[in-house]
């Protein structure tokens, strides 16, 4: 495709997906819609493959996958070497820029699992796990397919094509649960999960090559990226400290404790940082490129964080809440009597899953104002601290070191806040005003179940199964209840946003 073609191709988009009779508020909106359809789906698919590949592999092959993940999600989360929040970031995009990352990237990618085939018998013998070896091999190809579609993906994020994102994002899951059933099915084991995951990525590749036009030419100028690069080195080294220190727990259980107590580990964590991955998620994948757009502009972009995080407070410590109670029921109800010992780790672990779901969207902040210095400090900083209080927590197992875990959050999450209050020049005390009503609504759903489950034992005996329902559907209708009592003006401002990005535009 010619420059010409594509600076075409470009505005015809932009002119599809962003109106102008749509301001920033509506746009955001149904990204989040559109975002948020998605997550749900592929949470709810996620959660009943997890269920079923849970009890057929037990905790020890779960464990194993987990171990595995640690090289994937490694390799995947630098895998585009920054460059894919660099292109969202960058206002001006010719033809040759994309070339020149696509090669890049692809280049990067091929090296990244070169030096994964020939870390695989280290990575095996620091965990004593010889089939490591194997399973990461194999599982690193998924580094090149990823690699081959992060150009595409970055630009329809670019141009806030949600509904094409969403399309892809469920079409991938949807490939990895069939498959990796398929192949249980057919006694695969473990193996199951990695070649499901390399199917994913493949489909998730094809998607997007469909969905954006466009297509590499054999051109790289050095010129073109070098500006790039200097968005991107930061966000590239932000990572693999953030990454390393934020699978540290997983490290160290697995080599300090045992793969099996991996795999309750995993599934504890899984649940607990299920808001933060989904939910959050969701809310920071259009804050970014929403974000990007108010760069300029201060006073807008502290009320977008201010309203996005009280947003991401109001769902995501309501379902912790619930969850820490209900932990031993739901065990009990979608597992089995040998994964009892991931009960009280998910419980400790609900104070992590609520501070990650809310620090989820500070770098979004950090790449809007193009300060990935920050991040990358901050990277580094995670990395040095976290594994001593996490070694200290291991000799007390799972529950120390969730503990652990729980404790060096809150202090990461004080000291965050702090640089990032003044970055936008909010108050300490205006941050903890707007989330110390998510606070007390949580307090009460906890007391509520709590008080709840006494009176419905004496009820209807140890029916758990109807017990958590009607646990779940009465807190479910007081929260709401409250929400339109006391949040009213959210509650407005939420329903009028949705009604407006719903009702068709004039062509």
């Amino acid at each position: 495709m010619r420059s010409r073609d594509l600076g075409a191709y470009y505005e015809n988009a932009k002119t599809e997906e962003l109106s102008t009779s749509m301001n920033t508020s509506v746009i955001f909106t149904k990204g989040v819609m559109w975002s948020g359809t998605s997550s749900f789906l592929n949470s709810l698919f996620r959660f009943g493959i997890l269920i079923f590949l849970v009890r057929i592999l037990g905790p020890y092959s779960f464990g194993l996958f987990s171990l595995t993940l640690i090289i994937v999600d490694f390799g995947n989360d630098i895998g585009d070497f920054g460059m894919g929040p660099a292109l969202v970031q960058k206002q001006n995009i010719n033809k040759r820029l994309l070339d020149s990352i696509f090669w890049t990237v692809l280049i990067g990618c091929s090296t990244l699992t070169f030096i994964a085939v020939l870390t695989a018998p280290i990575v095996a013998h620091f965990f004593h796990e010889s089939i490591l070896i194997q399973l990461i091999i194999v599982s690193s190809i998924s580094f090149i397919i990823r690699g081959a579609g992060l150009v595409h993906k970055a630009m329809l994020l670019k141009h806030m094509l949600f509904k094409k994102i969403a399309i892809i994002e469920c079409g991938s899951t949807i490939i990895f649960g069939a498959s990796s059933i398929l192949f249980i099915y057919f006694e695969f084991g473990v193996w199951s999960l990695i070649y499901g995951l390399l199917l994913q990525r493949l489909l998730d590749t094809i998607l997007s090559w469909c969905f954006w036009k466009y297509r590499p030419s054999f051109q790289y100028n050095y010129k073109e990226i070098r500006e790039v690069l200097k968005f991107a080195k930061n966000i590239t080294g932000e990572r693999i400290s953030y990454f390393i220190s934020s699978r540290m727990d997983y490290i160290i259980v697995g080599r300090v404790l045992s793969t099996t107590a991996l795999g309750f580990y995993t599934l504890a964590s899984e649940l607990t940082t299920l808001p933060a991955k989904r939910i959050s998620t969701i809310v920071s994948g259009v804050a970014f490129p929403t974000f990007s757009i108010m760069q300029n502009n201060n006073d807008g972009l502290r009320r977008a964080y201010l309203k996005v995080n009280k947003t991401l407070s109001l769902i995501t410590f309501p379902l912790l809440a619930g969850l820490f109670v209900l932990s031993s029921q739901f065990v009990h109800i979608f597992y089995d009597s040998s994964w009892i010992p991931t009960i009280m780790p998910m419980q400790i672990l609900c104070l992590v899953g609520a501070i990650k779901s809310i620090m989820h969207n500070n770098g979004a902040i950090f790449y809007a104002k193009n300060r990935t210095d920050i991040s990358l400090k901050w990277g580094v900083i995670q990395l040095v601290i976290i594994p001593l209080p996490l070694i200290l927590g291991s000799f007390y197992g799972l529950p120390g070191i969730a503990v652990a875990l729980s404790v060096t959050y809150i202090c990461f999450f004080v000291y965050l806040q702090r640089i990032l209050n003044s970055l936008l020049e909010i108050k300490i005390g205006d941050y903890l005003n707007m989330l110390m009503p998510s606070v007390a609504y949580s307090l009460g759903i906890i007391l509520l179940c709590t008080i709840s489950k006494g009176l419905l034992n004496r009820l209807i005996g140890n029916n758990i199964v109807l017990e958590v329902s009607i646990l779940i559907l009465a807190s479910t209708i007081c929260y709401l209840l409250i929400i339109y009592r006391y949040e009213r003006n959210l509650w407005a401002e939420i329903t009028g946003l949705l009604k407006a990005s719903l009702k068709p535009r004039a062509t």
